[in-house]
């Protein structure tokens, strides 16, 4: 009898949700909107458990994924899409399954998934929202995975059957850099010049103004021509954006009092940015380079909010630290370094490099020497050999004044001539054994020495 009661039980439970499940399905949806997405996904869990054959069940899939990427859990949120592709093949969200399906793929740089996937979509759902909306993400694809003859055929068939698409615009200019790289310069020409008669108001005009300019090849016409495009009217967001192009280029051509002044009117001018923090780690980077430890520790306090949570607050510790090393104060350069989470490979070979540099400051020679040592096995991935048997070499040399030692490790660099580190080391031999005594020596080292062939150490 209390086993019959029980299921009694269960059924009326189970038909008493089936009448509730659109009232738990509102529910769940106010939640999400109101950004509860835990409570959202738990809520609708339960009408997709409950209420399996239901519309809400469908839909609610769908948000418990859209939860799931808010919350930047993508592998979740792809595994929820899909379950809706397999669940219920017939379903009228299947063509937002697949459009959020290749915006996650997209983002993780997965072109190859995002070609089938967007093909698939465009072949059953050619004339829905989100077939519309997963155009550049698809043309793009095509176009970064160097699929260019697919491209060309991709953006003439997307220019003809979605005339009217308000990113036609943006298909022109993938169309003209496809051209490009196919080296159909003609139509390239035509396109850039149809998005500048047609597009002017637009910001793919100032992408596409941007993209020619960067054809160049001479670093400082690049400068001198993204310097004059700063000069005309253009939309905010594209300002900054150029801005940047423009730092990087004012970098690579290690012009720092100029990257110092832009970056310094681009923090002042678009101090709301999301990229703020980006600006002042780049800020931060330049000061290094101007030796401006100073003005880097006083804004120190006062840049730790802006760099909260943000992927470039490791960056920027790391360069407060090295700021704080340069101006000899150890004991802050180690305090932000021991705080530092794990970090990339290449970060964290810099932050073990800082470290062995503080052992060197202290007189821990030899301990500096072991630990640079390691870094080729703890980092196989990095091309580092060069760099860390010069740093043991300046050791030896210029510490322990242990020459013999010092000119074994300056000979390893040597290996690698068309590098700087292997120009130098050519020149450090020599004064190792002009300080070692061996002037014979040392003069036969610098008659090997052609200078010509190396301009950037005259």
């Amino acid at each position: 009898m209390k086993l019959k009661i029980i299921v009694l039980l269960s059924l009326l439970s189970a038909s008493l949700f089936s009448l509730n499940y659109s009232e738990s399905f509102k529910i769940a949806e106010k939640m999400y909107n109101d950004g509860l997405y835990e409570e959202s996904i738990s809520e609708f869990s339960n009408v997709v458990q409950n209420a399996p054959t239901s519309f809400e069940a469908e839909k609610g899939i769908i948000y418990i994924g859209q939860s799931y990427e808010n919350e930047g859990k993508y592998l979740k949120a792809l595994t929820f899409y899909q379950k809706l592709l397999d669940g219920y093949p017939n379903s009228i969200l299947k063509d937002e399954a697949i459009y959020r399906l290749i915006n996650i793929y997209y983002q993780k740089k997965n072109y190859k998934k995002v070609i089938k996937l967007a093909k698939a979509l465009f072949k059953e759902y050619p004339k829905t929202k989100f077939a519309e909306n997963s155009i550049i993400d698809y043309l793009n694809s095509l176009y970064f995975e160097k699929k260019y003859n697919d491209a060309v055929v991709a953006c003439r068939k997307m220019i003809k059957n979605y005339s009217e698409s308000k990113y036609l615009s943006n298909i022109y200019f993938i169309q003209a850099k496809v051209f490009d790289k196919n080296s159909m310069q003609s139509d390239f020409e035509a396109n850039i010049n149809l998005i500048k008669k047609k597009y002017k108001s637009s910001g793919v005009y100032w992408d596409s103004q941007l993209y020619v300019i960067e054809k160049l090849t001479n670093v400082n016409e690049i400068i001198d021509r993204l310097s004059k495009m700063l000069k005309n009217k253009i939309p905010r967001v594209y300002e900054e954006k150029i801005k940047f192009h423009l730092l990087h280029y004012l970098l690579s051509a290690k012009d720092y009092p100029k990257s110092l002044d832009l970056i310094s009117s681009i923090i002042a001018k678009f101090s709301n940015s999301i990229r703020l923090p980006e600006a002042i780690y780049y800020r931060t980077f330049i000061r290094i380079k101007l030796a401006k430890f100073s003005d880097i520790i006083q804004d120190y306090p006062n840049n730790e909010k802006i760099f909260k949570n943000s992927l470039w607050e490791s960056k920027y510790h790391l360069l407060v630290s090295e700021a704080f090393f340069k101006s000899n104060n150890l004991k802050f350069a180690k305090k932000i370094i021991s705080e530092l989470p794990v970090l990339s490979d290449s970060l964290e070979y810099k932050k073990e490099l800082l470290k062995s540099d503080i052992l060197r400051k202290q007189g821990f020679y030899r301990k500096a020497i072991s630990d640079i040592s390691a870094l080729n096995k703890q980092f196989p991935n990095l091309n580092i050999n060069d760099e860390t048997n010069y740093r043991i070499a300046e050791i030896f040399f210029l510490n322990l004044k242990d020459y013999d030692s010092a000119i074994r490790y300056y000979k390893l660099v040597v290996g690698n001539p068309n590098r700087f580190l292997g120009k130098i080391s050519k020149f450090k031999i020599a004064i190792c054994l002009e300080d070692a005594g061996n002037i014979d020596e040392a003069i036969k080292e610098l008659y090997k020495i052609d200078a010509d062939d190396y301009p950037d150490l005259k």
